[in-house]
C-alpha cells in the first residue's frame, strides 16, 4: 500500500495551484517558475490526493491557456486534454482553444466545433487490430483520428516559417534525451525534413510496444520487428529537444523521403536496442544526403555507474600495459556473455527474411564492438556541442556556415 502525501507535498501542491490560478492567461509561457515547479512535484507525487488534483486542473488550464473553471462546464474535457497532453500539440501546430461565455471550442477539419458536439466522437474512439498504435489526435486541421502507425505517404505534419531555415531543404537530426540514460525507453532519435515552402515532414524508427515491461524484461536485445511513425510522437514531447540541422539537395530530399515510404511499404524493418535502434536508422538516412553521424558509444561507458567507471579507470591505471589488453578482452566477454542472456542470440519467429542476430558466433563474445550502442545521448551532448563549435567558427568568413556540417563528416 502507497504511503499517503505528506502534510508539506499536500501544501505545496496547493500553493502552486492557487499561483497558477491566479496567472494573467496572456501571460503564461512554458518556462514560467510555477508550471515548471508544478510539473516537478506531479513527476514526483503522481499519487492522488485532494490538492494534487486541484494542482493538475490548474497546471493543465495555465498550459491551455485558460481558466480551469471551464472543466466543469465542459464535460470529459479535462480527462480527453491530459491523457492525450492536448496542450502539447496546439504548441506545436501553434493553436488555441477558442472560448465563448462557459463553452469551449477547438478546431476539427480547420473548423471551429464546440466541445460539446464532438466530445462523442473524440473521447470514444475505437481502438486500432493493429500490433502498434499511438494515437495522433490534432493534427494541422485540428483534431483527427489518425494514428502515427497507420501511413502509407509521408506527408507534412507542420507547416512553419521558411525563413527560419533560409528557404532551403534542411534535413534535421532530433535527438530527445535526459542527461543520463535510461535502458528501459525515453531517449529518442528520429529525423525531420523541411522544404523551401515551409512543409515539415517527420520520421522515426520505434520498437513494439516500447512501454510494455514484459518485452523490455523478455530478452529485451533480440532482433524484433521495428516501426516507422509519421509523423514521430517525440516531436510532440515537452522541450528541449536536441537537433542538427543542415541543407541538403532537392534528390537528397526525395531520395530521404522514398527511403522511409519504402521502408514502411516493406514492413521488413527490425530493430535491436544497440545496435539496429532509432538513432542507427536516423543515422542511416542521414548517409543517404552524403553526412556521416556516428553516435555509437561503448555499452559500459554508457550505462556503467559513475562508480563502477571509476573502480575499472583505477584499475586499468595500475595495471602494467601487457595486462591491459586481457583485462579489457575480460570486460568484453563479460559483456557480450550479458547480451546473450538478455536475448542477443536470438530473433522474433514472426520476422520475415533473413536476418542475423548480434552476436552470430563464438567469435563474437570477443568482439568488442558488438557492445556499441547508437545513443541519442551522444548526439546531444557530444556532436551536436562539436559541431556547432565548428559553426561559430566558420560563420565569420561564411554566413552559410550554420547549414553546414564539418569536411569530417561529409561523405564523398
Amino acid at each position: 500500500m502507497p504511503f499517503p502525501l505528506t502534510q508539506r507535498v499536500q501544501s505545496r501542491a496547493q500553493e502552486l495551484a492557487e499561483q497558477l490560478h491566479n496567472l494573467p492567461r496572456k501571460e503564461i509561457s512554458a518556462d514560467n517558475p510555477a508550471i515548471l515547479a508544478g510539473r516537478a512535484l506531479l513527476k514526483k507525487h503522481p499519487r492522488p490526493g485532494p490538492y494534487i488534483t486541484y494542482l493538475k486542473k490548474e497546471l493543465l488550464a495555465a498550459k491551455l491557456h485558460i481558466t480551469s473553471d471551464l472543466f466543469d462546464h465542459n464535460e470529459g474535457f479535462f480527462s480527453f486534454a491530459s491523457k492525450h497532453h492536448l496542450d502539447r500539440y496546439l504548441d506545436v501546430h501553434q493553436d488555441h482553444l477558442h472560448i465563448e461565455e462557459n463553452d469551449i471550442y477547438i478546431r476539427v477539419d480547420n473548423i471551429y466545433r464546440r466541445w460539446s458536439e464532438v466530445s462523442e466522437q473524440f473521447c470514444n474512439l475505437p481502438k486500432r487490430n493493429a500490433e502498434q498504435t499511438g494515437p495522433w489526435i490534432y493534427g494541422p486541421h485540428g483534431l483527427q483520428n489518425k494514428d502515427v502507425y497507420d501511413w502509407t505517404e509521408l506527408e507534412p505534419f507542420a507547416h512553419e516559417d521558411p525563413a527560419l531555415w533560409d528557404h532551403k531543404y534542411i534535413f534535421e537530426f532530433c535527438s530527445y534525451c535526459s542527461d543520463t540514460p535510461k535502458f528501459n525507453g525515453g531517449d529518442h532519435s528520429w529525423i525531420r525534413l523541411r522544404t523551401p515552402s515551409g512543409e515539415v515532414y517527420s520520421a522515426g524508427l520505434y520498437r513494439p510496444q516500447k512501454v510494455c515491461s514484459k518485452d523490455n524484461l523478455s530478452q529485451p536485445l533480440r532482433i524484433k520487428n521495428g516501426h516507422i511513425t509519421r509523423p514521430d510522437i517525440s516531436d510532440y514531447w515537452p522541450p528541449p529537444i536536441h537537433s542538427l540541422s543542415f541543407a541538403i539537395e532537392p534528390e537528397g530530399f526525395e531520395r530521404v523521403k522514398q527511403q522511409i515510404e519504402h521502408d514502411k511499404r516493406s514492413g521488413n524493418r527490425v530493430f535491436q536496442l544497440l545496435d539496429q535502434n532509432c538513432t542507427a536508422y536516423a543515422e542511416s538516412l542521414a548517409r543517404l544526403v552524403g553526412v556521416h553521424i556516428d553516435a555509437r558509444v561503448n555499452f559500459f561507458e554508457l550505462f556503467a555507474p559513475k562508480k563502477l567507471r571509476h573502480i575499472i579507470d583505477k584499475i586499468t591505471s595500475h595495471l602494467p600495459k601487457a595486462a591491459v589488453k586481457p583485462f579489457s578482452l575480460a570486460l568484453t566477454v563479460f559483456g557480450n556473455l550479458l547480451q546473450v542472456s538478455l536475448g542477443g542470440t536470438c530473433v522474433e519467429k514472426s520476422l520475415r527474411g533473413n536476418h542475423k542476430p548480434v552476436i552470430r558466433s563464438i567469435r563474437d563474445i570477443f568482439n568488442a564492438s558488438k557492445l556499441n550502442i547508437h545513443s541519442p545521448l551522444m548526439l546531444a551532448h557530444k556532436i551536436i556541442p562539436e559541431v556547432e563549435a565548428w559553426r561559430r567558427q566558420q560563420l565569420p568568413h561564411d554566413p552559410e556556415a550554420r547549414f553546414k556540417v564539418p569536411e569530417y563528416m561529409r561523405i564523398v
